[in-house]
């Protein structure tokens, strides 16, 4: 509990328990593989064997292109990411950016401009240190600590002494968890208690509970910020893990299903996608929730289209002005969506 909001933890077990079922049962969009939507498991083919099997066959290479990927993650659509990413490695002129000798050769220039181009990355780390900047002291930081290959800054430690160790780095905050459940997944290198892997509070594992109702916001707030619901919800899902009993490799798999859900329907806002492929619109949704990213779309002083809103930035809008939930999904199709509203 928090001085913004309450949880509702019947409706927040309720849908992971819809989710555990449906992915046990390969309901809806669980009809295909999780793995074929992780980026985990979808690296340039010749870094796997054939047929895929959890090993790859170069395991510090791999964990170089996931490390990369990681690093500029931040404020990132996944799916547009992942083909930048591949595409990137493909090209032998370009690989130089996964890794970390040839990019401390390089200028801080020269690494801006491959971020951009081929990255679309630019985002500063902070208002003092760029993208470019960031990205070679990391690979300095690789070089200089752990050999440059970044399996060492897990090896050997606990989860939070490698999440501590990871936050170290440029732009990685939480997204070290991310790495680490990565290189674990894929059998590069474990953390000595991987029984206590947490999951990663993104953006799609805050908006779900929204989306189902699971929070209720104090003192007629309309909106909450994302930083504010990562401990709790961290909480709540871990609760939720233990009173179900899950086990270790069981909650990874709950983990990736939430991210499965957020990046492939949530971000389509589509009620026909909804009632295609989630298993929560039908007695779950409620709403599907504007974030904030800091951004106006369709300003017309603004000869991009853009123009900065740092109110609110970084939250979720869960009420409009008059009380009512928001929904920003497209017309909706009376004659076949079931969601629940009330």
């Amino acid at each position: 509990m928090t001085n913004e909001f309450e949880i509702n933890y019947i409706n927040f077990f309720a849908f992971l328990d819809r989710i555990l079922t449906a992915t046990k049962n390969q309901e809806k969009i669980f009809q295909t593989p999780i793995e074929h939507f992780l980026p985990e498991w979808n690296l340039p083919p010749e870094l796997e064997y054939s047929p895929q099997i959890k090993q790859t066959k170069n395991p510090k290479k791999t964990a170089l292109f996931l490390f990369t990927r990681a690093s500029i993650d931040r404020m990132s659509v996944s799916k547009s990411l992942q083909k930048r990413v591949l595409e990137t490695w493909k090209n032998p002129e370009k690989r130089w950016i996964f890794y970390p000798k040839q990019v401390a050769r390089k200028s801080i220039k020269s690494i801006e401009d491959a971020l951009k181009q081929d990255f679309k990355y630019a985002l500063p780390i902070n208002p003092s240190l760029s993208a470019g900047q960031g990205y070679k002291k990391n690979a300095i930081t690789l070089i200089e600590f752990y050999n440059a290959d970044p399996r060492n800054i897990i090896k050997g430690k606990t989860i939070k002494e490698a999440a501590t160790d990871l936050q170290e780095f440029e732009g990685i905050k939480e997204i070290a968890y991310m790495i680490i459940k990565e290189y674990h997944s894929r059998d590069l290198i474990s953390p000595i208690d991987p029984e206590n892997l947490m999951f990663k509070i993104d953006i799609h594992k805050s908006r779900l509970p929204l989306q189902c109702g699971s929070i209720n916001l104090k003192n007629g707030q309309r909106r909450v910020h994302h930083t504010a619901l990562i401990n709790p919800f961290k909480q709540t899902y871990l609760q939720f893990c233990q009173e179900r009993n899950l086990s270790s490799e069981e909650a990874m798999e709950l983990d990736n299903a939430l991210w499965v859900i957020g990046s492939e329907i949530c971000v389509k806002k589509s009620y026909a996608h909804c009632d295609a492929f989630c298993p929560l619109q039908e007695n779950h949704c409620r709403q599907m929730i504007q974030y904030n990213t800091g951004k106006k779309k369709n300003d017309p002083t603004n000869p991009k289209g853009y123009v900065r809103d740092h109110f609110g930035r970084g939250s979720f809008i869960i009420h409009n002005q008059d009380g009512s939930l928001t929904e920003i999904r497209g017309q909706q199709q009376d004659l076949f969506f079931k969601a629940n509203k009330n």
